[in-house]
Parts: structure tokens; C-alpha cells; sequence
């Protein structure tokens, strides 16, 4: 977008809220490609492979990342093919608590949705209905230290029992139906924001 790759426009975005911030991007397909394309940034951006990325699905990429981290420190969550305003990325990168980002006015089938309870997030999933309240979630999640945790237990679960082509959302949701969750979303109504599946996807974007 605007001749920089979807993922470099991510990392210049984060950039520009904090230099320093640690960024680990996870490479599959084209691994290489993607290491070359990063290769102009400073050492806190860093690349690592999910070598099985043909078996597997975003949950165990996200695994992958959050072992990389080491310590663990809160943190955004994204996946690497949505765009987003500079204001989104912005509050999300601010958060002070675990926070889900959300667009009230758009709900698609396509999208992952949130129920909400109390001011709290209760669960996530694509099979929620908007008759129930559901809003869409824009793929974009920041966590506490302590969430990290307790995320990074559940998909080493599932990790464990080879359970490998799941989600991350679905354990996002499994973090949110805990009694101990206090996860809370931020709604960007009407903020420019896209998932990119395809050609057509980014033609579109680029109208946006």
C-alpha cells in the first residue's frame, strides 16, 4: 500500500508509536521474501519461521512468537494480512488494559465477532449472530502480561496434543470465557480498516 508491503506498513505504524518496541513477525510461505523485505529494519524487528505453516494455522504462528518473546510482556496481536488507520493501530498500541479492537458498523459472515457482557468480552467466534449482539472484531488485540500468559499456556495445549490448524481466536475465546477475564474491546465505528484475502481485496483497500 502506497508502494510499502501490508506487513512494513504495520511495523511503520507500531514504529511510530514506540522506536524500540519489539516487533516478531512469523514467516511462512516465501520465508525469505519476507526476511529480505525487512531486512532495513533495526534489530527489534525481527523475523522467525513457522516451518509448518502448510499444516497449520495462525494459532500456532502466534505460539511461535509469543515463545520468541521470552519474557512476557504485554503485547499487540495482528495478523499480517489486514490494513488499518494510524488512529487504530495508534489506541491499540495505548491500551493500559487487554483490549479488542471492533467496528460496530460493519458485521460480515466473514469476520470474527465479539459478545460482550457487562463491559467485558466474553467470547469470540465467526458463528456469533448480530440478532445477539454480536459486533465485528477487526483482527487487531492487545493483551496484558498476564493475559500473555495465560494465552500462551492455551496454545501450548493445543500445541502439545498436536491440535495444530486452529485460530488464534479460538484461543482468545478460551481466555475469555475464564471467570478471571476482563478483556475489553474498543469500538473504531466507522474507522478505514480491511482484511486482504486477494487481488480484488487490495484493489479495493487501495480505493479506501
Amino acid at each position: 500500500m502506497g508502494g510499502r508491503s501490508l506487513v512494513c506498513r504495520l511495523i511503520d505504524q507500531i514504529l511510530s508509536c514506540n522506536r524500540k518496541t519489539r516487533i516478531i513477525v512469523v514467516a511462512g510461505h516465501q520465508s525469505d521474501l519476507v526476511r529480505k523485505e525487512l531486512r532495513k529494519y533495526p534489530e527489534n524487528v525481527s523475523v522467525v519461521n513457522n516451518d509448518d505453516y502448510l499444516i497449520t494455522n495462525n494459532m500456532e504462528s502466534c505460539r511461535i512468537a509469543i515463545e520468541k518473546m521470552g519474557e512476557k510482556n504485554s503485547c499487540l496481536i495482528i495478523n499480517g494480512d489486514c490494513i488499518y488507520s494510524d488512529k487504530i493501530v495508534k489506541e491499540m498500541y495505548e491500551s493500559k488494559r487487554s483490549t479488542i479492537g471492533t467496528d460496530s458498523s460493519r458485521f460480515t459472515e466473514e469476520n470474527m465477532k465479539i459478545l460482550s457482557s457487562n463491559g467485558h468480552v466474553k467470547g469470540i467466534s465467526k458463528k456469533f449472530l448480530e440478532i445477539d449482539g454480536a459486533i465485528t472484531s477487526i483482527d487487531i488485540y492487545s493483551f496484558s502480561a498476564d493475559d500473555i500468559r495465560t494465552l500462551a499456556g492455551i496454545m501450548e495445549d493445543f500445541h502439545s496434543r498436536g491440535d495444530l490448524n486452529q485460530w488464534t481466536e479460538v484461543a482468545i475465546h478460551d481466555l475469555l470465557i475464564s471467570e478471571k477475564s476482563l478483556v475489553e474491546s474498543i469500538d473504531f465505528e466507522g474507522e478505514k480498516w480491511m482484511e486482504i484475502d486477494d487481488i480484488a481485496d487490495l484493489e479495493k483497500a487501495r480505493e479506501m
